[in-house]
């Protein structure tokens, strides 16, 4: 992580931490921890963390928060078509959505990155208040670094080192945000700071190193750990640099609203921030267009649902049953299909240029006895829920924070 706005880096300097913007040997999590065992021991204070979704990528890291998207940093380089590698799996990328002028002089480092695959899980955003003293939990990919316990200090690069993926503790120096401003980005950072003399300030006392740009910062939020930050810089609180005992992390909750909305839930295909009918028109219009099947392109995977390369009535069949979890007739998505639905497709019997919620189960742009057929096969079914797929929590966020999205009603064909 560089320290951009408070000491000129040698041409070394400038390439090492976190901030790296060739791809240079890079760091990690300094002190950092290997052994999980505290996340599943309910004695623990770390009992139910879960860091498998930090991910490499590029020369830093990156975090799922939905599932095809991972938050990340904008400092260094996250082509289109790279591999984002999230716990032994790669993940291309195919989607880069940098952050734009949000209220400071500069943009705030923060980037999302979606990917062509469904990832293996993710975790919920922090949207509460940052706390002083409040513990967090450091994830990053990378290697430690040297420390000078008798001054509380780390110098964050040893070589040469392979990256890991590794874990430490610390806690929010203050509620209140620093401005840290990189010259090319003005970003609103939570601050931790390095303490391992004496008595560290949390059990696995650690600071930030190179490759944990972009990794996670965690709050504990109820009985949930939630991404509070995104790691992105390091500096010194007095003297020259290195070595470092300040870490900085983009402050999350501040940048929200952006987040989520500009982030889809997998099955929201028309991209209103809604799952309804209308997606599954959309599904049927797509497949449609692409001549019933084929393999996808980097631009329109977000039709490749079930994530096996092509899309085709499978994927169909995943967002019905898998996303919104119901089955084929269903049309007014209650989560049973019943005398409604058969009500439903009677009145429309025999029309054209309708949609799922008007009876048409397969997409084929009229309604006919294969929609009765299909109706007939799954008649009594109910969901475990008896209810209607909800949205999930960025849905919910949006309107929370006041985010305008404008809905619209697809026609069909």
């Amino acid at each position: 992580m560089r320290r951009f706005n408070l000491v000129r880096r040698s041409a070394l300097l400038a390439a090492l931490v976190v901030l790296l913007l060739t791809a240079t040997q890079a760091w990690g999590i300094v002190l950092g921890e290997t052994d999980k065992s505290d996340f599943s021991d309910p004695g623990s204070p770390y009992f139910g963390m879960n860091g498998d979704y930090v991910g490499r990528a590029g020369v830093g890291s990156a975090v799922a928060i939905n599932d095809r998207y991972l938050l990340s940093v904008r400092h260094f380089s996250i082509p289109l078509g790279s591999t984002v590698n999230v716990n032994g799996q790669g993940y291309i990328v195919e989607e880069v959505l940098d952050a734009p002028l949000l209220g400071d002089p500069n943009p705030p480092d923060l980037r999302l990155l979606r990917v062509r695959t469904t990832l293996p899980g993710h975790y919920e955003l922090f949207l509460g208040s940052h706390t002083t003293g409040e513990d967090v939990v450091m994830v990053g990919t990378g290697t430690s670094g040297t420390i000078d316990t008798s001054k509380s200090t780390f110098t964050p690069y040893v070589w040469p080192s392979p990256r890991r993926w590794a874990w430490g503790t610390n806690e929010i120096e203050s509620a209140s945000l620093t401005t840290f401003n990189s010259g090319s980005f003005t970003s609103r950072c939570i601050e931790m700071r390095f303490n391992n003399h004496g008595t560290p300030d949390t059990p696995y006392e650690a600071g930030l190193g190179m490759h944990d740009s972009g990794g996670a910062i965690f709050v504990e939020d109820g009985d949930e750990w939630k991404v509070a930050g995104i790691s992105a810089y390091i500096d010194r609180t007095a003297g020259p640099s290195p070595p470092y005992n300040r870490s900085y992390a983009v402050s999350v909750p501040t940048y929200a609203s952006w987040i989520v909305t500009n982030m889809f839930d997998l099955g929201d295909l028309d991209k209103d921030f809604d799952l309804d009918a209308d997606d599954i028109d959309e599904f049927y219009d797509y497949l449609d267009s692409i001549g019933g099947s084929g393999q996808v392109p980097t631009v329109e995977s977000w039709f490749d649902l079930d994530s096996d390369g092509t899309v085709d009535l499978g994927d169909a069949a995943f967002l019905v049953t898998d996303i919104f979890g119901t089955a084929f007739g269903d049309f007014n998505l209650d989560g049973k299909v019943n005398a409604t639905d058969l009500g439903i497709l009677a009145t429309n019997f025999g029309l054209s240029g309708l949609g799922w919620d008007s009876g048409d189960a397969n997409g084929d742009n009229i309604i006919n006895a294969t929609d009765l057929g299909m109706l007939a096969t799954n008649f009594g079914f109910e969901a475990p829920s008896h209810s209607q797929a909800q949205p999930e929590p960025t849905t919910l966020l949006v309107l929370g924070l006041g985010g305008s999205v404008l809905l619209r009603r697809r026609g069909r064909r």
